[in-house]
């Protein structure tokens, strides 16, 4: 049986595991993100489907603004506490993150074209794919770069929160590129 270490450094595991269950492991991770993603779109459609739901999120900046930080307190909470939470509740606040990204990024689909949102869909995912393929083949660890991306998180964030008020195009599209570049790290 073929077997290989595999070194998750940010978790503090080093493991020999059969290539087989390592197949298994990140099998179930797509699987994860599959189902995490459809609930956020899913969300996200209802929500812009709405005019209820359009009205309480959109109409109200305290709602919309509460659901961001929620949303990023969960990022954080939950990464604070992956090693201390039962597999019930990391799935459970992982349902509830995906569906807060749905509600959020609802707005989305009611600023931009649906041909725009495709168009990105299809990069972020070509890129998700190109990196997974890339990690696979070579066997590189990947995770190296999160505390880098994180920071470039936080810088990102605070740029998109400048560009509110600004509406710089330009500054969008350098956003969406870095965005773009460090979610790959992150990820």
């Amino acid at each position: 049986m073929d077997t290989r270490t595999t070194v998750f450094s940010n978790y503090g595991v080093t493991a020999a595991a059969p290539v087989d269950v390592e197949k298994r492991v990140v099998n179930q991770v797509y699987v994860w993100m599959a189902l995490g993603l459809a609930l956020t779109a899913g969300t996200a459609t209802f929500t812009a489907g709405s005019e209820t739901m359009q009205g309480l999120i959109f109409g109200n900046p305290i709602v919309f603004f509460g659901l961001v930080i929620a949303e990023l307190g969960l990022v954080f909470g939950i990464s604070a506490a992956i090693n201390k939470l039962s597999a019930a509740a990391a799935s459970g606040l992982f349902f509830l993150y995906s569906a807060l990204n749905g509600l959020t990024l609802a707005s989305i689909f009611l600023v931009y074209s649906l041909g725009s949102i495709a168009g990105t869909f299809l990069v972020t995912a070509g890129m998700f794919g190109a990196m997974s393929l890339y990690g696979m083949t070579t066997k590189r660890d990947l995770t190296k770069f999160g505390s880098l991306a994180m920071m470039g998180l936080i810088g990102i964030i605070i740029a998109g929160v400048v560009n509110y008020f600004l509406a710089s195009s330009v500054l969008n599209l350098i956003i969406s590129v870095v965005g773009v570049v460090l979610f790959t790290g992150l990820t």
